[in-house]
Formats: structure tokens, sequence, C-alpha cells
């Protein structure tokens, strides 16, 4: 059996950083930037299932039913009869953030 080589990666000491800061530090620091804006999936799907009757042509009851969910959960807060891992969700993040998605 062949032995498979292992491809090493060495770093060019000759080029500078200007800002005198890791490549590694920014790039954390833009991760963190972009995962303030991170809507947990439970969210993302009790979205979906809201916004869903809306998309579609037909308005009616399931429209209707959306709605006062959408009202009940984003303007009143009221998070009675949603399931616990939604309600868990819905507040591990800010409340701005919730509104603003």
């Amino acid at each position: 059996m062949p032995k498979q080589r292992t491809q090493t990666t060495t770093l060019n000491s000759s080029t500078v950083n200007p800002t005198g800061r890791h490549r590694d530090t920014l790039s954390k620091a833009n991760a963190a930037a972009e995962n303030e804006d991170v809507i947990p999936i439970p969210i993302q799907i009790f979205l979906w299932r809201q916004s869903n009757p809306f998309i579609k042509q037909k308005f009616g009851n399931l429209t209707d039913a959306s709605a006062i969910s959408f009202d009940r959960v984003l303007v009143q807060n009221i998070l009675h009869g949603l399931s616990p891992s939604l309600s868990d969700a819905i507040a591990s993040i800010p409340r701005w953030l919730l509104i603003k998605v």
C-alpha cells in the first residue's frame, strides 16, 4: 500500500499585515459580527409556517390564523401555547432581533 503524503502549508513570513493584527483575529471578529443576526432554527421554522399561507394564492382561515399568531408572538410577545423549543429560542435572542427579521 503506498504511503499517503500529507500536505503542509507554510506561511510566508515576508508578508506584513499593515494593521499589525493577525488575520485570525479579523476573521473571528467578522464571524462574531455575522453571528449576531443568527436566528435559531425553531424560530425560522415558526416564521416560515406562519408566512407560508401568505405566499400561496388562496387566502382564507389559514391566513387569518397565521396573522393572529404573528400578532401574538411578534407584537404582544405572548408565548403561551408555543412549543417549548420555540419559546426557549425566542427567549434566547434579543426581542429587537426577532422583530427586525
